[in-house]
């Protein structure tokens, strides 16, 4: 049996769109996000092995997406430059911009470490 197939992308317009093909000339809207700016990184994260939230960066924000596109984490990051990009491997966020490098701690809601 087939897998079906997801894609999560986002643009400069600050959209990001959840896509699922049954079919491949069929694509299925799972869900659009509108975030306040350019979306300037965007990936899957969540405890190990199971890849199954889309985090997304814009400008110095970071906000993480379950499946249905519920938002379910937010914060703001102390870093004056934009994320250029990002991973993420439960409980850890690690985020680049042009000139730093962070591993930011989070657990639950809360931000409990990070470091430069």
């Amino acid at each position: 049996k087939n897998k079906l197939q997801k894609v999560v992308f986002g643009g400069k317009n600050g959209k990001v769109t959840c896509m699922t093909f049954k079919k491949p000339s069929e694509p299925t809207v799972v869900f659009k996000s509108q975030a306040k700016g350019e979306i300037t990184a965007l990936c899957l994260g969540g405890s190990k092995g199971v890849k199954d939230k889309a985090f997304v960066a814009h400008g110095n924000r970071i906000r993480a997406m379950k499946k249905k596109g519920k938002e379910f984490f937010s914060f703001e990051t102390a870093q004056t430059e934009d994320i250029r990009w990002l991973y993420v491997d439960t409980p850890e966020i690690f985020t680049a911009c042009d000139y730093t490098f962070n591993r930011i701690e989070v657990s639950g809601s809360n931000v409990n470490d990070t470091d430069v």
